[in-house]
């Protein structure tokens, strides 16, 4: 209690003499003290003894220090500010969320299945109703079986998700939507390299409505361990809802096979919230309300309330990528980007940030073989420090340093053809070279 006497002590003395001028307590010279003046030698804690004798004299029960600060002073925490923050920032990310139901039909049409999951909402225009939604791209796509595939993609707002309320599933997986619930969208393109699909909805009321609003993206790269998260998505298929959580792990390799059988590789980060299946493809919120990632794999059954989320950052290039390409008539099981020539892998290490008190997970990205590149030769094991490009013309198209894989990984999703590529690296023996070479042509990426 001493430390939040401290804590409030500014407060509560500027406040002290308008209370004991608002209050009839009694000066040494019989005035009432209504002026300020007389109540100079008044303390605190001699109102809130006061307001107590007052109360009980009015028949009212008395009141803790806590509650008298909070009711007669007005006096409103960090703590109490922090919640009401993210109260917020819960309640406006429902907007950016929505809940996704495919169905696939098998054996050439003969049966189907649904599949529930989630999704972020990357754009959205009133004007339009157009919006276009990222999930995963095991939600939507399947490339292991001829003759099967996505027949109806559906995507559902907060508070019109509920299944049996505003829609019915029959025996045969079909959807029953009397209310108008469900709205339709399409496939736009999907990357099974990082598990990423675009979805699009065209002139839907509930966006002209303002019922489905497009999320904020971080894309500052500014997560750490002990940061408070949240997660939003459709549960176990029974509608949007939100699980509290923190970053358990900054960055590390992940490696999974989806339900289509297809083989992910990706650098992640863990959070530890309580989420199902039907969460994979939502976002992961940070305390600001915005997007810090996408969430691509839950823990094993023996780690509960562990998941884990695909850095902001790639998913938003990969979206910039997929929209760009989003005017194809058919369905691609990738897009095309332009892909280095070589293989990396990388190194971790501790990155201590003494001003802010936080560590983080810095990495060295190094090369798996020697290569050449722009007719320069380029040692095994040598680490890559920093990558450049600029357009035909000559200016600057982006230069960043490499301190994570998933950047290196980024600095490749933002080349186009003709970009002018100077890659920086330190040879094993820690020499700093550099090498160029002009991106002739956009490789092609699932």
């Amino acid at each position: 209690m001493k430390k939040f006497f401290v804590t409030l002590l500014a407060a509560i003395c500027a406040a002290a003499a308008l209370i004991a001028g608002c209050m009839d307590i009694p000066a040494s010279d019989g005035s009432a003290g209504r002026d300020g003046r007389d109540g100079d030698g008044i303390t605190l804690f001699d109102v809130f003894e006061s307001v107590n004798e007052e109360r009980e004299k009015s028949g009212r029960e008395k009141i803790d220090f806590s509650q008298f600060v909070s009711e007669y002073l007005d006096y409103e925490s960090k703590s109490e500010k922090d919640d009401l923050q993210l109260k917020k920032c819960i309640n406006a990310s429902l907007f950016g969320s929505v809940s996704i139901i495919a169905r696939f039909t098998y054996n050439y049409g003969q049966t189907a299945i649904l599949k529930m999951f989630s999704g972020i909402v990357a754009e959205a225009d009133a004007a339009s109703g157009d919006a276009y939604v990222l999930t995963t791209s095991t939600a939507v796509y399947n490339s292991s079986r001829q003759g099967d595939g996505v027949s109806a993609i559906y995507v559902l707002a907060y508070g019109q998700d509920v299944n049996g309320v505003n829609y019915h599933v029959t025996g045969s997986n079909d959807i029953v939507d009397e209310g108008g619930y469900c709205i339709k969208a399409e496939i736009a393109g999907v990357s099974l390299t990082y598990d990423i699909a675009l979805i699009k909805i065209t002139a839907s009321d509930a966006v002209k409505r303002g019922m489905i609003k497009a999320v904020s993206f971080d894309l500052g790269e500014n997560r750490c361990v002990g940061e408070k998260i949240f997660a939003v998505g459709n549960a176990d298929g029974s509608g949007m809802g939100v699980a509290q959580g923190a970053i358990s792990h900054e960055s590390e390799d992940v490696r999974y096979i989806s339900e289509s059988g297809e083989i992910y590789n990706c650098r992640a980060m863990r959070v530890s919230a309580g989420i199902t299946s039907g969460n994979l493809g939502g976002a992961v919120f940070n305390g600001e309300g915005k997007v810090s990632g996408m969430l691509l794999l839950r823990g094993e059954d023996d780690m509960e309330n562990m998941a884990y989320a695909e850095p902001a950052d790639l998913v938003y290039k990969v979206y910039l990528i997929l929209k760009r390409g989003a005017s194809s008539p058919y369905v691609q099981p990738g897009f095309y980007c332009f892909k280095w020539d070589f293989e990396t892998y990388s190194e971790s290490y501790q990155v201590y940030d003494e001003q802010t008190g936080e560590l983080h997970i810095g990495e060295r990205v190094k090369l798996s073989a020697a290569i050449i590149f722009g007719g320069n030769a380029i040692a095994k094991d040598s680490i890559i420090t920093h990558v450049s490009a600029t357009v035909p013309g000559g200016t600057e198209a982006f230069a960043m340093e490499v301190t994570s894989s998933h950047a290196f990984e980024e600095c490749a999703l933002s080349v186009e053809e003709g970009y002018a590529i100077r890659l920086t690296f330190l040879t094993p023996s820690g020499v700093e070279k550099s090498a160029s070479f002009v991106a002739l042509c956009n490789k092609y990426s699932k």
